[in-house]
């Protein structure tokens, strides 16, 4: 299953909202929590990234 197929994004003047098709459920994400999720997502593909390389 792809995770992009099912995900639909749409961004408005405070925030995004996030539909997921596949689930049928949406949700909303300011611009401060969606920097805090991205700036969690950036961190742990990092961490794994090492984890990997060692």
């Amino acid at each position: 299953m792809e995770f992009v197929k099912h995900v639909k994004i749409r961004k408005e003047k405070f925030g995004v909202v996030i539909f997921d098709t596949y689930r049928g459920k949406v949700f909303v994400v300011n611009k401060h929590l969606l920097f805090v999720y991205m700036l969690i997502v950036y961190m742990l593909i990092i961490f794994v990234r090492m984890a990997v390389l060692r």
